[in-house]
């Protein structure tokens, strides 16, 4: 399950999105995580959710409230882009990476690239 906003999509500007008139009438992620986990529970599901490192920032304790219900938490990037290089790619792992240990004091439980857009180099280097 991947826990991202709204507007993390290549049909959407971040930037503009973020700041538009209709992002004001849209969910918060923890109302949206919220409700997934709630339907979760009622089904007997378990997951795995894949969080943004960028969204982290902003929701800190996102992780916490994902495991207190059961699941597990991996990373999905810092940013939610396609990298067009490899050096792209690792920075943002790493900065992900960073802030995931430093928000959780974990390592995540996996990693799930935007847009699956995973090659051989990005594999080796995970």
């Amino acid at each position: 399950m991947d826990a991202e906003y709204w507007y993390n999509s290549r049909l959407f500007n971040p930037e503009r999105a973020r700041s538009s008139a209709e992002a004001a009438g849209f969910t918060t992620p923890e109302e949206d995580v919220g409700a997934v986990l709630d339907a979760f529970s009622k089904h007997g599901v378990k997951a795995t959710f894949f969080v943004l490192g960028s969204l982290l920032e902003e929701y800190p304790h996102l992780t916490r409230f994902i495991e207190s219900r059961g699941h597990e938490v991996g990373i999905h990037a810092y940013n939610h882009l396609e990298f067009p290089t490899h050096e792209a790619f690792t920075q943002d792992l790493q900065r992900g990476l960073e802030v995931f240990r430093k928000t959780t004091g974990k390592t995540p439980a996996g990693y799930r690239h935007p847009y699956f857009m995973v090659n051989q180099q990005k594999l080796a280097t995970l």
